[in-house]
């Protein structure tokens, strides 16, 4: 990929993750465990959260409708973060008997 002058190709992957679990939503404080203990060891150099809503229907038709949180971190092209990415998602699922966790990866150009 090229980019224009004072930018760099860089992969980004955006993580969706609802916080609707079998046992309730998942609190802030649960959240915040869940960055420290497995999304801060994996993405050491760095990632951003926001906050979602979003919804979707199960299989039996209904439509949920819950609030979410989604990461964004970036890593150079040059970098196979395959296991870290599987890593973080696999750990939110453990956690919180989550279904899925929506990936999305993107080749980009940025600077710092």
């Amino acid at each position: 990929m090229e980019c224009p002058d004072g930018l760099e190709p860089f992969h980004q992957v955006t993580l969706y993750f609802g916080l609707s679990s079998p046992n309730g939503t998942i609190s802030a404080s649960d959240w915040q465990s869940y960055l420290e203990d497995v999304v801060t060891p994996h993405f050491p150099e760095g990632f951003t959260v926001f906050d979602s809503y979003g919804q979707w229907k199960d299989p039996e038709g209904v439509i949920i409708k819950e609030p979410g949180k989604v990461i964004t971190h970036y890593y150079t092209i040059d970098d196979n973060k395959s296991e870290p990415i599987n890593a973080v998602i696999e750990g939110f699922k453990e956690r919180h008997q989550a279904q899925s966790v929506i990936r999305e990866k993107n080749v980009i150009c940025l600077s710092f």
